[in-house]
């Protein structure tokens, strides 16, 4: 699984070569990407995205990571939830 930082630095040498189809770890998206969520790797975090109407096949959006460890502000239609980095990280996610 790559890292967010490394697709990111590798479109920026080549944008027009986005890597189509690569899964990356929630926690390591920076804002304003848009995501699939592909899996959940962790039950509690399922849940916590369930109990918001979220889970796996749906698009969100980063809106904001918060510093220091904070949690990831996401919008999944008109929903808006605050996710922690714990969860983040059981979350692997595709960049549309």
């Amino acid at each position: 699984m790559a890292t967010a930082q490394q697709f990111f630095t590798n479109w920026l040498k080549n944008p027009l070569q986005l890597m189509p189809n690569t899964a990356f770890n929630l926690a390591s998206v920076l804002p304003k990407a848009v995501c699939i969520i592909e899996s959940i790797h962790s039950e509690e975090a399922q849940l916590m995205l369930l109990r918001f109407g979220v889970g796996v096949g749906d698009k969100i959006t980063v809106l904001a990571k918060l510093p220091a460890g904070g949690p990831l502000v996401l919008q999944c239609g008109q929903v808006e939830l605050a996710l922690g980095q714990q969860y983040a990280q059981h979350i692997t996610v595709t960049i549309v």
